[in-house]
């Protein structure tokens, strides 16, 4: 993804010329990873724009219907949204359907983790707080 900015309009045709820049590149054969991981300024840039598996519904309806219609392989047109401009990969296409209970216990174990970890750090820093001695000179 690459921003617009609502505050300056100028920066848009930046990003523009930056995505067309891209799309170029892409055209020409770059890889879609690297391409993400110099150029990308969404979180998953990290990750070559690697997003994991996409449900539909989870994205803006404009970016659902063009990336549920590609298939394996395929990059997407890009997209225009307000946020910026977006270009997809589709790696892997998996078809909805219950989880093994593996994958589901590992999921709810993750959950309790990080719910059990977040109520040990509130407890941790209202104590802090409450113990703390602050003295302005």
């Amino acid at each position: 993804m690459i921003r617009k900015s609502e505050a300056d309009p100028e920066s848009n045709t930046d990003s523009l010329k930056k995505i067309k820049m891209i799309e170029l590149k892409m055209a020409e054969g770059e890889d879609f990873t690297k391409l993400a991981r110099e150029y990308s300024q969404d979180p998953s840039a990290v990750d070559g724009g690697d997003m994991g598996y996409i449900n539909k519904g989870q994205m803006m309806k404009k970016i659902d219907e063009v990336i549920f219609s590609l298939q394996p392989g395929e990059i997407s047109e890009t997209i225009e949204t307000p946020v910026g401009y977006h270009v997809f990969k589709i790696v892997e296409v998996k078809e909805a359907g219950a989880e093994s209970f593996d994958e589901a216990r590992m999921q709810i174990e993750n959950y309790l983790f990080q719910e059990k970890a977040k109520e040990r750090f509130d407890e941790w820093m209202t104590n802090l707080k409450e113990n703390a001695y602050i003295s302005v000179k």
